[in-house]
């Protein structure tokens, strides 16, 4: 992430002979802390480009000075508390702010000795301690550092002298106290009314919004909380404030957990959570029916790094892992450039920026379509999502790779794997103990074409003409017609394998149905498929070996198939021993 506009140094050669120099694409630099094992979680440049500066997580917390393009870093400190938040003064390149959990601090580094040195709270130390700051950012016209806390206040300083102190939940209470919203609360309040006002038609009152986030704009700033809620705000120049605007995401369930305003000021783009409903019971429950964050597994790096122009150049945050699965990212774009209209209905707000969203954890299956530029992906999210993509001529269009659709596939079930119809029309998905099988349309009028009930299913594959479908379930290779849903033939027994089948593919002819095996018979079987018998036509057997997967060439009779966990691959052919072997 290089600042804005910023291009590498001329040669002395291009330098002497008035050549332009063009940016290289690609790493420019790689730098590297004295711990290898120190994990980023924010960074920022100074004004003039010329140093980086980069946190760390705990447990050591370390603050490092860079001199970006010679690979050095000039200055270090341990700061020992967990820091979510850097930023530097856009007014002085010497001046780092650190914000955390009970902690905001002005750091300055010493370009005579090299030093760092912590400055005292920019608030009173009793009220510091008592103070959950989640995010800090500068104004940067007027170099204004705002700093929000947890319980819904933003703090305005300048110079480092206290200036203002902003309730945001009371300007919430004031927005929404008149509009679609006040008539929406009005109107369930009537309906429980009706109801009885008790059970579960009774309106649960929500809790105060908690703030998550905080950005700059053109004209002020915009701070991000849970309930789907954010807020624009206006500075002037004597540090007077002024609400533009309250926003709730459609659902008001998201977390708004990053933020940055584009280098025009006319979008904002956020990267929001949402808890996943199935495991979000306990979260909701304490709070009234509103899952709330949870500070231990929130992204704590929001922000980007910063060049001259004041533009993040590259967000910085703690990448969600598959430990916490109970959540969905999504990215959106807010017109904060045109917020006034936006509170009116005139403008789409919260425009996704993949229309059908991402997977939000670790994808688990990917499947292509032979006749159509299309994919299909299965991720641990429980989601199956279609995708489109271009040819080379059509890869610069704008929206040229899209989502088609994004369906969930079970409510409980993580699917392993799946296939695609060679002309798109289905899509088959294997889950814990079922073959689910969808005809693909539309997002609304795609549906479930049939449920196969197997037992320990590991592998699908179409045939190329699309007219069979072969599923795998423990040591068995089951046949299906995959437009009537019927059953064409079992692989099972003395005709089949003895060990849990890993793959199973057809030939590109479609005149074989091949499979392998894990250990201990480590087997690779091919069948005829235009005989009735469907009689074995190819074999290799080498005990002890687990093949995890392969490939066969359908001209030669021939199969490379790799084992594990060694990883050595294997070209053998039919009735004969391995040919050839590659160490891994």
């Amino acid at each position: 992430g290089l600042p804005a506009g910023y291009a590498p140094p001329p040669s002395r050669d291009s330098t002497e002979s008035g050549a332009k120099v063009e940016p290289r694409e690609g790493t420019l630099k790689v730098l590297h802390p004295h711990n290898k094992r120190l994990r980023i979680v924010d960074l920022a440049f100074t004004p003039d480009a010329r140093h980086l500066v980069t946190i760390s997580a705990m447990p050591d917390t370390t603050i490092t000075y860079w001199r970006w393009e010679i690979e050095k870093a000039i200055s270090t400190h341990d700061v020992n508390l967990p820091i979510t938040r850097l930023q530097v003064n856009p007014k002085n390149s010497h001046q780092i702010s650190l914000s955390g959990p009970n902690y905001m601090r002005f750091w300055d580094y010493s370009p005579n000795d090299h030093s760092l040195r912590e400055n005292a709270s920019v608030f009173p130390l009793k009220q510091e301690k008592q103070t959950n700051i989640v995010d800090h950012c500068w104004l940067l016209e007027e170099a204004f550092l705002c700093a929000a806390t947890r319980d819904g206040h933003i703090h305005l300083f300048e110079d480092g002298e206290f200036r203002q102190d902003i309730d945001v939940r009371a300007v919430i209470a004031k927005d929404e106290s008149v509009g679609p919203k006040a008539l929406e609360r009005e109107q369930a309040k009537a309906l429980a009314k009706m109801m009885g006002g008790e059970g579960p038609t009774a309106l649960a009152e929500p809790p105060p919004v908690l703030l998550l986030s905080l950005a700059t704009w053109g004209q002020g700033f915009v701070v991000g909380g849970d309930q789907g809620y954010l807020g624009v705000f206006k500075v002037d120049q004597r540090c007077q404030v002024e609400p533009f605007g309250t926003f709730r995401m459609p659902g008001e369930e998201a977390m708004l957990h990053c933020m940055s305003a584009s280098a025009e000021d006319t979008q904002l783009a956020i990267l929001s959570c949402t808890q996943v409903a199935a495991l979000a019971g306990d979260a909701a429950s304490s709070t009234g029916g509103f899952p709330r964050p949870s500070r231990s597994n929130s992204v704590v790096g929001g922000g980007g790094a910063l060049g001259p122009s004041g533009n993040a150049s590259q967000v910085s945050l703690e990448r969600p892992t598959g430990s916490d699965p109970g959540r969905s990212w999504a990215l959106s774009y807010f017109p904060v450039g045109q917020a006034d209209l936006a509170g009116t209905g005139q403008l789409e707000v919260f425009r996704p920026i993949v229309p059908m969203g991402v997977h939000s954890g670790p994808i688990t299956g990917v499947a292509t379509c032979s006749a159509r530029r299309t994919l299909a992906t299965c991720g641990s999210d429980m989601s199956l999502k279609v995708w489109s993509y271009p040819d080379e001529d059509m890869a610069d269009m704008a929206d040229a790779y899209s989502s088609e659709m994004s369906i969930k596939v079970s409510t409980c079930e993580k699917p392993r794997s799946l296939a695609m119809h060679p002309l798109g029309f289905q899509v088959a998905v294997i889950l814990e103990d079922t073959l689910r099988v969808f005809h693909v349309t539309t997002q609304q009028a795609t549906r479930t074409l049939f449920d196969l009930p197997l037992k320990h299913p590991g592998d699908v594959a179409y045939s190329n003409a699309g007219t069979l479908l072969a599923v795998t379930s423990n040591s068995d290779v089951i046949l299906v017609d995959p437009w009537k849903g019927v059953l064409v033939h079992v692989f099972s027994g003395s005709g089949g394998h003895l060990s849990f089948v890993n793959q199973v593919t057809f030939s590109e002819d479609d005149k074989m149905l091949l499979s392998c095996s894990a250990a201990p018979s480590g087997a690779i079987y091919g069948w005829e498929m235009e005989s009735d018998a469907k009689e074995r036509s190819f074999e290799h057997v080498a005990k002890g070996t687990d093949y995890a997967g392969f490939c066969h060439d359908f001209r030669r009779n021939l199969v490379v198939a790799v084992t594990r966990p060694e990883g050595h691959l294997r070209m053998t052919s039919h009735l004969s021993s391995v040919c050839v072997e590659l160490e891994a």
